[in-house]
C-alpha cells in the first residue's frame, strides 16, 4: 500500500459494525459471517478516495461493501448508481451460484 498521508490500523469487523453491515455502494445488507472469498456477496473494505488516487488508509476513508460492488467500482472516485450496483451484484451472484452448481 502506498504512503498517502496517515495510515491507521483497524479491522473489517470494526468498519462493518460502524456501517451497520450495509454496503456503502448498493446499500444492500452484508452477511458478516460469509467466509467464501469467491462469493460476490463477501464483505470487502472500499477506500472512498482510492489509494491509487492519493486517498489515505484511515477509518474516515473506508467503508464496508460487497466484494463485487467494490470490484465494479475499481479505482474510480464516484460510485455507480445504487440500482446499477444492485443489478451488477445480482448478475455476479447468479454467476457464482451457476459455478457452484456445475462444480457439484
Amino acid at each position: 500500500m502506498r504512503a498517502n498521508g496517515p495510515r491507521e490500523v483497524f479491522s473489517r469487523d470494526e468498519i462493518g459494525d460502524r456501517d451497520d453491515w450495509t454496503c456503502g455502494i448498493c446499500w444492500g445488507r452484508i452477511d458478516r459471517h460469509l467466509q467464501d472469498p469467491e462469493h460476490p456477496m463477501m464483505q470487502s473494505l472500499d477506500h472512498i478516495v482510492p489509494i491509487a488516487r492519493g486517498g489515505p488508509h484511515t477509518r474516515a476513508n473506508v467503508r464496508i461493501t460487497h466484494a463485487s460492488c467494490n470490484t465494479s467500482r475499481n479505482h474510480r472516485t464516484s460510485d455507480p448508481a445504487p440500482y446499477e450496483a444492485r443489478y451488477r451484484l445480482a448478475r455476479a451472484t447468479a454467476s457464482y451460484e451457476a459455478l457452484l452448481y456445475w462444480r457439484s
